[in-house]
């Protein structure tokens, strides 16, 4: 019972231990690469769980927690100077063709800030992310700053074609931003990888066509 972020059997039972520690992602150092092929893809981590973290069907918001807690806390995201400080230590030390982020959500902000930096640079770095399909993202001349900057595009859940489906899962998405967020990544040369679910529980056969008719 001593031991922190434990669950054990004791007697029959199910338990949890009393202690939890939770580690601070800003304490993580730059992470090291070995063995890896002339300009290899690099993975980095940035948060844990998911800054919308409301999606009713996810697990996203709880991972990387030791309570199991959704609620998102400053020690699950690596402050932004730490984050431009990593891609910099990357890109000088292994010259990667590109910097995958592995965050289950980057906030256009940070994407940003990131491609910032880049355009400072003579040799900047390519990424890509894992996204939402943010406001941020309806200016065209948003998106081609950020495709100036080294951002090559990204991934985003849809979820439903059917905007009352999306509401039931408390996906935060106006379909009609989806849409322009897809004509302005594809006027500004983003790649988009976009996830849909089919099958929600209480979607009708007609909503489920409406996501294939979205496509």
């Amino acid at each position: 019972s001593g031991v922190p972020n434990l669950i054990y059997k004791e007697k029959g039972d199910i338990k949890r231990s009393a202690r939890l520690i939770e580690f601070d992602i800003n304490d993580a150092c730059t992470p090291e690469y070995d063995s890896l092929r002339p300009k290899s893809l690099l993975p980095l981590e940035t948060s844990s769980g998911c800054y919308w973290g409301k999606c009713i069907f996810c697990f996203y918001p709880k991972q990387g927690t030791a309570g199991c807690s959704p609620e998102y806390q400053k020690k699950r995201i690596r402050r932004i100077e730490l984050v431009l400080a990593d891609v910099e230590k990357l890109r000088t030390k292994y010259d990667p063709v590109a910097i995958g982020f592995t965050d289950s959500a980057i906030h256009p902000g940070r994407i940003e800030q990131i491609a910032e930096q880049n355009l400072k640079r003579p040799n900047k770095i390519k990424f890509f992310t894992f996204m939402r399909f943010e406001k941020e993202f309806k200016s065209e001349t948003f998106c081609r700053k950020l495709a100036q900057g080294g951002f090559m595009g990204g991934q985003a859940g849809l979820e439903s074609g059917s905007q009352r489906v999306n509401d039931i899962i408390d996906k935060g998405i106006p379909l009609s931003d989806a849409v322009q967020v897809i004509q302005n990544f594809h006027k500004s040369g983003l790649l988009l990888h976009v996830y849909s679910i089919v099958g929600i529980p209480g979607e009708t056969r007609e909503e489920a066509d409406m996501t294939y008719e979205f496509f």
